[in-house]
């Protein structure tokens, strides 16, 4: 019963933050109704799910992963709804595009997690044919590369802000002739964040994917995967803090910078196993 729940849980969780991801770019009442219809349904389905794993289980590893999952969602749904009903009106719809995906990192960890425990390992514990990890495994290494890339351009726009806003302030500026306006360059470095979060995202539940395939149990988290996790932590806090208009400027420009530091020292933690493979 489980298993026949699990899967169509994951996929819907992952359906609707995809919808969010679009209706982060392109505001659309469909594609909303849709995203937060997709993500309720799976959130019942998770809960029937938790509360079968709990009577069958008890407290075991992989069913409190499942429960942070829940409860991550739980709270989504309810900052939804205190938006809905504050003065503000609509809530904003980054909330749909970073809390999703975590439940969906902890479900395939939970999986994984779960079959571990049973003695089943490698590509046993996940659904995928003979070729599977070396797919996977390209994946993952692609959508972080991606990533990196993204956040690597937000830090050279972060960059431009900060000397900009210095010349303008020292009056400088126009005798170095005509340059982004700083509205536009915070605009161009949210962007190019806000792609690499998804990126990024991607990147980190298929590594936890490629753990899975590889480690013994209670392995799956590790220092490759938490430097990206924080990386994202980082990221995700930046989005929020510039979508409900708290932080902005030369701040924003700082953190997209610092966030690009943990980003590079992932990057190089990851080039150094693979190299040494």
């Amino acid at each position: 019963m489980l298993v026949a729940m699990f899967w169509p849980t994951i996929l819907l969780y992952f359906a609707g933050w995809v919808l969010a991801a679009v209706r982060f770019w392109r505001p659309n009442a469909f594609l909303e109704r849709w995203g937060t219809g997709g993500l309720a349904v799976a959130w019942l389905m998770h809960s029937a799910m938790l509360a079968l794993g709990m009577a069958a289980e008890g407290f075991s590893r992989a069913n409190m992963l499942s429960l942070m999952a829940w409860a991550i969602t739980g709270v989504y749904f309810t900052m939804l709804l205190r938006g809905k009903s504050s003065a503000k009106g609509q809530p904003q719809p980054v909330l749909a595009y970073v809390f999703p995906p975590v439940t969906v990192a902890l479900l395939v960890s939970t999986w994984i997690t779960r079959e571990t425990m049973l003695g089943h390992t490698g590509l046993e514990a996940l659904p995928l044919g003979p070729d599977g990890g070396k797919i996977l495994l390209v994946a993952h290494v692609g959508a972080v590369i991606t990533a990196h890339v993204l956040f690597a351009l937000g830090c050279a726009v972060s960059i431009i802000y900060l000397w900009s806003q210095y010349r303008l302030r020292n009056k400088a500026l126009l005798a170095s002739g005509p340059l982004p306006s700083l509205g536009s360059l915070e605009r161009y470095n949210h962007n190019l964040v806000a792609a690499g979060v998804f990126f990024l995202t991607l990147g980190i539940i298929l590594g936890i994917g490629v753990a899975g395939l590889s480690t013994l149990p209670g392995r799956i988290f590790s220092l490759r995967l938490g430097l990206h996790a924080l990386a994202w932590l980082l990221y995700a806090i930046f989005l929020v803090e510039y979508a409900l208009e708290r932080r902005r400027g030369q701040v924003i420009a700082i953190w997209s910078i610092v966030g690009f530091g943990v980003v590079t020292v992932a990057l190089i933690n990851e080039l150094t196993i693979l190299t040494s493979r």
